[in-house]
């Protein structure tokens, strides 16, 4: 499970595009991810836009960890499912809501179950945008990053200033007025 989070948290799609990811839609060669489908409630269907299947660069970190992943000898045929559920033998990954209670456990445990309000998982994609912003990337790749049609779903439903760089940024101010 801790690869399925790690995955969601490095490349910024929805948790049902992360779970419907198959080895197929990697492309090694030229470290890029294809998002082709999502899978809600155990249905696999397409993405929520066009523009959710944009493909998505794959660090070579990331990438270690996913071959890391492939070599156990169980689902690594290109057509099998990334994160595929030993509970259905393989034919599908693992279910959403069971995928949840896990993230939800593992922040309880932390002690930051108070910060996933609503959706567990969905925290993991706004966690990407805000981490996108603190990394000085023009404002056109963080929107072809998080995949929106709009830039204003990105910088308007999407993530929060990190409180360091908002001190940050907001002492730089406090300097500029207090000289």
């Amino acid at each position: 499970m801790r690869l399925v989070v790690v995955t969601s948290i490095c490349l910024g799609p929805r948790f049902s595009e992360v779970l419907a990811l198959k080895w197929m839609d990697i492309d090694w060669k030229a470290l890029m991810i294809y998002v082709r489908r999502a899978i809600v409630l155990g249905r696999v269907d397409e993405t929520k836009t066009e523009y959710s299947e944009a493909p998505a660069p794959l660090d070579s970190s990331l990438m270690e960890s996913l071959l890391e992943w492939r070599r156990k000898p169980e689902f690594s045929k290109d057509e099998d499912w990334i994160f595929a559920s030993p509970f259905s033998a393989g034919e599908k990954p693992y279910f959403q809501t069971a995928v949840r209670k896990k993230v939800f456990a593992a922040a309880q445990r932390a002690g930051i179950a108070h910060l996933l309000r609503g959706d567990p998982t969905k925290i993991l994609r706004h966690s990407y945008r805000s981490w996108l912003g603190t990394t000085n990337a023009p404002v056109a790749v963080i929107k072809d990053l998080m995949r929106h049609a709009d830039i204003r779903t990105t910088f308007n439903e999407y993530g929060n200033g990190l409180p360091a760089p908002m001190r940050e940024a907001n002492s730089k101010v406090v300097r500029m007025v207090l000289r």
